[in-house]
C-alpha cells in the first residue's frame, strides 16, 4: 500500500483527464508503431519537430497494472531480452501505458552504435559475442512517446503535451535515457541529406 501511494504521488502532475484530446479507452493491444521515412529535404516551415534518429530496435513498453511487454515494431514479445528494461517501466508511477521509444547501446562517443547492440544481443550474422558479454555496454531505452496513460488514449493530444507528460511520468525513473530525444523546432539546421 505504501509503494501505491508513493506512486500515485510521485505522478500527481500526471493527470492524462487533464490533457486537450486525452479520450478514455481500454489498454490497447501492442501497438505497431509509425516509422519515420528518409526525405531529400526536411520539410519548412516552423510547425514541424525534428527528433534524432537513434540506431537500435523501436520497441513499445505495455504496462498493465504492474506487468509489462516490450513489443518490435513488428509486434514481436522482446520482453525476455531487455528484463532490466522491462522491470524499469513496470516501477514507473502508472497503472497502465503504453511506452515509444528506441532501446539503443551507447557508443563511448554516446551515439547510440546498432552493432554493439546485435552484439550484446548475440545475434550478429558471424555469430557475435555472447548475450551480455560485454558488461562496458551502455544499453538504454530512448523514450520519445506516451501514447496511453491510466485509462487514456493520448494519441490526440498535441506532441508537446505527450512529451511533458512522459517526462513528468518518468521524474527521477531509474533505467531510462533522459533529455536524449528532445526535439527542435528548427531541425533544418542538422538536416544531412540522405546518401545516394
Amino acid at each position: 500500500m505504501v509503494a501505491k501511494a508513493a506512486r500515485q504521488a510521485a505522478r500527481e502532475g500526471v493527470d492524462p483527464a487533464n490533457l486537450t484530446g486525452a479520450v478514455e479507452a481500454e489498454l490497447p493491444a501492442a501497438p505497431r508503431l509509425q516509422l519515420a521515412s528518409a526525405v531529400d529535404r526536411p520539410p519548412r516551415g516552423d510547425d514541424w519537430l525534428h527528433e534524432i534518429k537513434f540506431d537500435g530496435y523501436r520497441m513499445a513498453a505495455t504496462l498493465d497494472a504492474g506487468e509489462v511487454h516490450l513489443t518490435t515494431r513488428n509486434l514481436l514479445e522482446w520482453t525476455d531480452r531487455f528484463t532490466a528494461i522491462a522491470a524499469a517501466a513496470a516501477r514507473l508511477p502508472a497503472r497502465s501505458a503504453v511506452l515509444d521509444g528506441e532501446i539503443v547501446a551507447l557508443g563511448a562517443d554516446g551515439r547510440s552504435d546498432f552493432g554493439a547492440l546485435q552484439r550484446w544481443l548475440g545475434v550478429t550474422p558471424d555469430g557475435g559475442a555472447e548475450r551480455g558479454e560485454s558488461k562496458r555496454t551502455v544499453v538504454v531505452y530512448q523514450l520519445f512517446d506516451l501514447l496511453f496513460l491510466d485509462g487514456y488514449d493520448l494519441r490526440g493530444v498535441a506532441l508537446e503535451q505527450r512529451k511533458t507528460a512522459l517526462a513528468d511520468l518518468l521524474g527521477s525513473a531509474e533505467g531510462f535515457a533522459k533529455g536524449a530525444a528532445k526535439s527542435s523546432p528548427k531541425g533544418s539546421a542538422n538536416f544531412s541529406p540522405r546518401p545516394s
